[in-house]
């Protein structure tokens, strides 16, 4: 019950999103990781959370890899309207690396990856793994 209202609030603004009504930027998905860390630590589902996080921790360590050790940032290139990447600095740099991607694309494979690491979340805490 404590989801309900962020969930419908998520729904509509995924909607508006897909939309190109509105963006919510860092400050949307900050708020956003707030509710479900918080949810997370209230409900006692901490380990799904890790679970259900880890896409996010991978980028965030390559990411910070290649700022720290290589000193450069990860970057994505526009050629005729897509993505491409020449290097693995990111999870986008990763997933386009190489290989030319629509941008649509691109969003369906990360958000294909959260869903995944979602999923089995889910199924960790159903088997209380």
């Amino acid at each position: 019950m404590l989801m309900v209202g962020p969930l419908i609030s998520w729904l509509i603004i995924a909607f508006l999103n897909v939309r190109g009504k509105i963006f919510v930027g860092n400050t949307g998905s900050f708020a956003i990781g707030l509710t479900v860390a918080s949810f997370a630590v209230i409900t006692d589902l901490k380990s799904s959370l890790l679970v259900s996080i880890l896409p996010y921790v991978f980028n965030s360590v390559l990411i910070l890899l290649s700022v720290l050790i290589v000193r450069k940032k990860a970057n994505v290139l526009f050629q005729g309207g897509r993505l491409v990447s020449e290097h693995r600095r990111s999870l986008i740099t990763l997933i386009t690396y190489k290989r030319s991607l629509t941008e649509r694309q691109v969003v369906i494979i990360v958000s294909a990856i959260v869903a995944f690491f979602t999923a089995l979340a889910v199924v960790a805490q159903i088997l209380r793994i």
